[in-house]
């Protein structure tokens, strides 16, 4: 629902028949990708909430937050290479946000590679703020994770 540039981008719950394109993404962003299982178990969930991005009704990003209680996790965010740096990956982050605080979520935490300057810096404009790091939590390529908090 934001418009960039003559982008215009709908957000809405992800369905089974959106896993091709969502795999794409996640192939092309990740050293570890997600199959196909992971994200359909992820979807049956009554704890997560997972969102595809559109554009010309093509899937053009993805996120997913897992939630209990008062707190969230954003388990994954991805934007196809092609369509970065256009702002679908803040439009998501919103939207997210305003999502889980709608199910009485008030602290979202999330990991990322300590190397991703890009995603700190969204992260940080949205107002997640740097909380620690947990040290070798990603393998593949190994590397240190910074843990960020965002609350209301």
């Amino acid at each position: 629902m934001g418009k960039k540039e003559n982008l215009v981008i709908s957000l809405r719950r992800m369905q089974e028949s959106d896993l091709p394109q969502v795999l794409e993404i996640e192939d092309k962003c990740f050293y570890v990708p997600w199959h196909n299982y992971g994200f359909l178990s992820a979807m049956e969930s009554d704890s997560t909430c997972y969102l595809v991005a559109e554009s010309q009704k093509k899937v053009v990003g993805y996120m997913g937050f897992s939630y209990a209680l008062d707190e969230g996790d954003l388990c994954k965010i991805a934007v196809h290479p092609d369509m970065q740096r256009q702002g679908i990956g803040k439009e998501m982050l919103e939207q997210g946000i305003m999502t889980l605080k709608g199910l009485g979520v008030t602290h979202i935490f999330l990991e990322v590679r300590v190397s991703n300057e890009g995603a700190i810096a969204l992260y940080r404009q949205i107002g997640f703020q740097e909380i620690g790091i947990r040290e070798h939590y990603y393998t593949q390529p190994p590397e240190d994770a910074l843990v960020m908090e965002w609350k209301v």
